[in-house]
């Protein structure tokens, strides 16, 4: 039998304690969904996690062949139902999840390549659903998301979960027009070079919008990255390119796409907080799109 365990292999082949996990969406259905006192599903949380899954596959495969990667849960907010589990081995239905993303890849030659392959990216978080449309990167496993293409049950844009299907349904029909555009983008970040001056631009802009938001709270500002994130930018940068950090004599050339995965190899569910990834994605796309044009 299967069981749901929040431990991983380190270096040394040992078991570690782990925050997240990666499971089957087979797994993910032998868990159990929080309920209201009245037994209805809650208001942020209107459809099970993996019915809105399966919806979204329907949705897709009803035009393009998918694959569906592995849900990434979290033991955050994770809730355990003991008696469902006495020996304490993990058994999946002792399990209530309510913070997991996931990705539905669109295979075939239309919507992928050496480099990179069309998805959906889904999160469900305590405030509701995230829905994205975008590309991956297949070297880093890097997620992008492009052209607003992001849309959520909360928020300012808020949208409830059957509208979301009503534009996921809008946006399957477009997928070729949606992947021609986003790669248009990327093969843009290739063509612009950058230099030390400009990366430093970038880091310094980047933390500054990080530090007001944490610590000014103005109004309607957003900020790419919060301040541990920027921190870990700066370090990505600095080991790809020593030379920032006068750890070599190198000259320092690099390109906007390079920078840009430096950013988004943050994002991923292992380093990263689950509960706002695809947010977190889609606002350094935003960025960097905005930042290329004072480079231009």
């Amino acid at each position: 039998m299967q069981t749901i365990n929040f431990v991983e292999k380190n270096s040394k082949g040992e078991l570690t304690p782990a925050k997240v996990i990666p499971i089957s969406l087979e797994l993910l259905e032998q868990t159990q969904t929080l309920l209201e006192s009245d037994g209805r599903l809650p208001s942020n949380q209107p459809i099970r996690h993996f019915d809105f899954i399966r919806k979204v596959q329907d949705i897709v495969n009803s035009e393009y062949m998918i694959e569906q990667e592995p849900v990434w849960v979290t033991n955050a907010a994770a809730k355990r139902i003991l008696p469902l589990d006495p020996e304490k081995i993990g058994v999946p239905k002792s399990w209530v999840f309510q913070r997991l993303v996931t990705r539905i890849n669109v295979t075939g030659d239309q919507f992928a390549d050496g480099e990179t392959n069309m998805n959906i990216a889904i999160g469900f978080t305590d405030k509701g659903i995230q829905v994205a449309f975008g590309q991956n990167v297949r070297i880093c496993s890097n997620q992008c998301i492009f052209g607003g293409r992001y849309m959520t049950t909360y928020g300012p844009q808020r949208m409830p979960y059957e509208k979301m299907l009503e534009v996921i349904r809008e946006y399957t029909h477009q997928l070729p027009a949606i992947r021609e555009h986003d790669l248009r983008i990327l093969n843009e970040f290739k063509e612009i070079p950058v230099n030390s001056n400009q990366i430093r631009e970038l880091i310094g802009d980047v933390h500054m919008r990080a530090v007001k938001q944490a610590y000014f709270n103005e109004p309607n500002h957003e900020a790419p990255m919060n301040v541990g994130q920027v921190s870990n930018l700066s370090k990505a940068i600095g080991q790809r390119l020593p030379g920032m950090f006068g750890l070599s004599s190198e000259p320092i050339v690099t390109s906007l796409y390079d920078l840009y995965n430096d950013g988004t190899q943050i994002f991923k569910p292992e380093r990263s907080e689950i509960t706002t990834l695809w947010e977190d994605v889609n606002n350094w796309g935003e960025y960097v799109d905005m930042f290329k044009l004072s480079l231009q």
